[in-house]
């Protein structure tokens, strides 16, 4: 599944599923297995220490993220506010 977020200056202009990844070309990128989502969302796993060690794969700017860590870990924490079923 992939999920689209056009974020700008603190606001998320849009957020939708995509059926393929062709229809838009992101910044960054940040995947990872759905049991390492999970924990992600749960807060089990800090999404930073996630990509430093390889949990999670992050494409784009690496150095950007890290002049961004607050945001970053807002975004990931706004993720788990929403109510969510992960398949068993």
């Amino acid at each position: 599944m992939i999920l689209y977020m056009d974020l700008w200056h603190g606001r998320c202009r849009e957020a939708f599923v995509l059926a393929d990844g062709q229809s838009r070309t992101p910044a960054y990128v940040l995947s990872a297995p759905i049991a390492t989502w999970k924990k992600v969302v749960t807060s089990q796993l800090d999404p930073i220490q996630g990509i430093i060690t390889g949990q999670l794969k992050l494409k784009g700017n690496m150095i950007m993220v890290m002049r961004n860590v607050r945001a970053a870990k807002e975004l990931v924490a706004a993720c788990g506010r929403i109510p969510t079923e992960f398949p068993v």
